[in-house]
C-alpha cells in the first residue's frame, strides 16, 4: 500500500478522498493482476476481451493516478467520473463479443457512445502522462480518417462515419486494441509481475548487487550497474521492458545520486 500511496499525491486531497482513490486504484491493481495470471495460467479469454478488458482497467487507474495530482477540485471530479465510465467497455464487450461477432461487428448507438468515451479517456491520459504530442498524433488520425474526403489527390478517400471507426477501432482488435495492447496485458505485465516478485523476494537485488561489484570500480560503474543488472534479470523473466521496469526501480535512482542527469 505504501507504493500506492508514493503513486497518489495527497498534499491537497481531502483525507477521504485520498482514502477511496487509495482503495479504488488498488482494487483496480488487485483486478488487473488477476486477469494477467488468469490468462497467462488458463489462456481461455478471447484476445478481444483480454485486451479490452485490460484497457478499461489500466485506463481508469492511470485516469484516478492523474485526478490525485490535480488541484482543482471540479476537474479531479470529472477525472473521476471518466474513470468510472472507462471500466465499462471491457465487461460490455465481454458480455456481447458473440452479439458482436454475430452482427458482423457492425457499431450500434451504445458501441459509438462507449468508443467516444474510450477514446476521450485515452487523449485525456496521453496528455498528462505523455504530452500534447501524443494527443496531436492521436488527433490527426482521427481527423484523417473522418475528413479524407476534403484531401485531394493519392492521399484522399470518401471518409468514414462514427460507426465506421467505430466497428475498426473499438469492436476488433485493432485501433484501441491492437497488437501494442496484446503485448502489454500478455507479456510486458506478466514479466514485470515476475520481476516485481523476484525483487520482493530479494532474488532481483542479487542481480543488481553482482552488477555493482563487477563494476562499482570502474569509471561509469552505476551506469553499467544498470546494464548489466537489467540485462542478467531480463534473461530470466524474458522481457527488455520488464528488466527495466523492476531493476531500475533501484539502478536509476543510484545514478541520479552519483550525478547522472534524468534526461
Amino acid at each position: 500500500m505504501s507504493n500506492i500511496t508514493s503513486i497518489l499525491l495527497d498534499d491537497h486531497l481531502p483525507r477521504w478522498e485520498h482514502r477511496l482513490a487509495t482503495g479504488a486504484f488498488a482494487i483496480l491493481a488487485i483486478l488487473v493482476t488477476v486477469l494477467v495470471v488468469w490468462s497467462a495460467w488458463f489462456g481461455n479469454i478471447t484476445a478481444l476481451v483480454l485486451r479490452a478488458t485490460f484497457f478499461s482497467l489500466m485506463v481508469s487507474a492511470g485516469l484516478v493516478a492523474v485526478a490525485t495530482r490535480r488541484t482543482l477540485a471540479p476537474w479531479r471530479a470529472v477525472l473521476y467520473l471518466l474513470a468510472v465510465a472507462v471500466l465499462v467497455p471491457g465487461p460490455y464487450l465481454w458480455v456481447n463479443y458473440l452479439n458482436i461477432v454475430r452482427s458482423g461487428g457492425i457499431a450500434g448507438s451504445l458501441d459509438i457512445t462507449l468508443f467516444v468515451i474510450a477514446t476521450v479517456s485515452v487523449l485525456i491520459l496521453a496528455r498528462y502522462v505523455i504530452g500534447w504530442v501524443m494527443v496531436a498524433l492521436g488527433v490527426i488520425a482521427l481527423a484523417y480518417a473522418f475528413f479524407g474526403d476534403v484531401i485531394p489527390g493519392t492521399y484522399g478517400h470518401a471518409g468514414y462515419s462514427l460507426g465506421r471507426v467505430t466497428s475498426n477501432l473499438f469492436l476488433r482488435t485493432e485501433g484501441l486494441f491492437g497488437l501494442p495492447m496484446g503485448v502489454a496485458v500478455q507479456y510486458i505485465l506478466l514479466f514485470s509481475l515476475l520481476g516485481g516478485l523476484l525483487l520482493r523476494t530479494g532474488l532481483g537485488q542479487v542481480f543488481v548487487d553482482l552488477a555493482h561489484a563487477l563494476t562499482g570500480r570502474v569509471q561509469g560503474g552505476p551506469a553499467l550497474t544498470a546494464v548489466i543488472s537489467s540485462t542478467m534479470f531480463s534473461s530470466i523473466n524474458g522481457s527488455a521492458v520488464a528488466g527495466v521496469v523492476t531493476t531500475g526501480t533501484f539502478t536509476i535512482p543510484l545514478m541520479k545520486r552519483t550525478g547522472y542527469r534524468p534526461k
